[in-house]
């Protein structure tokens, strides 16, 4: 005898459809979704901040969701962006709770850091991360650089170059950096920097970028040949400060030479070889 067939198989493989799509949609949204930061505006890892040391200042911080491409990407709603934790580095604090404000219809998350008195002019720095951060991802440094209202002077450091790892062998050059003020390299910054430094000792640099975010793409000691920025055969110029003890200041591998501040007895290493080549201690 032939048994009747029922709908019920039938019924169960659409469901059963259904519910694979429906996560297989989910699972493409969660990947594509926010997983990176990107400052807002877009762009500005670093922002110039008129600092009175005297007393206690405030600046606000904003970031934007970006995908895994770390392109902007809108966060789903308020309580994803306030659920970035922000954290404030090199002497400033972040606040405890972020404010959410929909920015020309992007949903950003905002810190406002408190900067107290008493700080190095130069650059601080302002972690953002999402909750399921890893490494890199999910998170990202922002750069406050506190600019004072008139210009300073600064004197006391040494400027080294060097062909690959700083060693004896590597060494090109080495200058003692006499007093100097904050517009040998023209921009905004109200303070000497470290690629400030550099200019006023070398017989030539090759710049590229805009005001406060130019760096050195060539560079001339006297005697020696250009040396320029060849990335794809993994050579470039690279910077960090250290201070006295040859132990490298956190900061500088954060942000730009022309930002990054220097003190007497400081050295400002410059080098000419790969990325990584630079190390967090050199030889005394």
């Amino acid at each position: 005898m032939k048994k009747k067939l029922t709908k019920k198989p039938l019924l169960l493989s659409l469901v059963l459809s259904v519910v694979m799509i429906a996560s297989m949609g989910l699972a493409a949204f969660a990947e594509s979704g926010v997983v990176n930061l990107l400052p807002y505006p877009n762009g500005q890892f670093n922002k110039l901040v008129k600092y009175d040391n005297g007393k206690i200042n405030t600046e606000t911080v904003s970031v934007q969701g970006a995908d895994e491409n770390y392109k902007p990407f809108n966060f789903s709603n308020a309580d994803e962006a306030m659920a970035v934790k922000f954290t404030g580095m090199d002497g400033v604090k972040a606040s405890a709770k972020n404010t959410v404000e929909n920015q020309d219809g992007v949903l950003t998350a905002n810190n406002k850091v408190t900067i107290p008195g008493g700080l190095d002019y130069g650059p601080v720095r302002v972690q953002a991360k999402l909750p399921n951060a890893s490494g890199w991802t999910g998170s990202i440094d922002l750069g406050l650089v506190l600019n004072p209202k008139g210009q300073t002077q600064a004197s006391g450091a040494t400027v080294e170059l060097y062909k690959g790892k700083p060693s004896k062998s590597t060494e090109m050059a080495k200058y003692k950096v006499g007093s100097i003020g904050p517009k040998v390299v023209k921009s905004a910054v109200n303070y000497p920097s470290a690629l400030d430094a550099l200019v006023s000792v070398v017989e030539k640099i090759d710049k590229d970028g805009k005001d406060f975010n130019v760096y050195a793409k060539g560079i001339k000691i006297k005697g020696q040949p250009m040396l320029v920025n060849d990335y794809p055969n993994d050579k470039a110029w690279y910077y960090g400060v250290y201070d006295s003890n040859g132990k490298i200041k956190e900061v500088s591998k954060h942000v730009g030479a022309e930002v990054m501040n220097f003190r007497p007895g400081d050295r400002i290493v410059f080098i000419y070889g790969a990325f990584g080549d630079l190390p967090d201690q050199l030889e005394k």
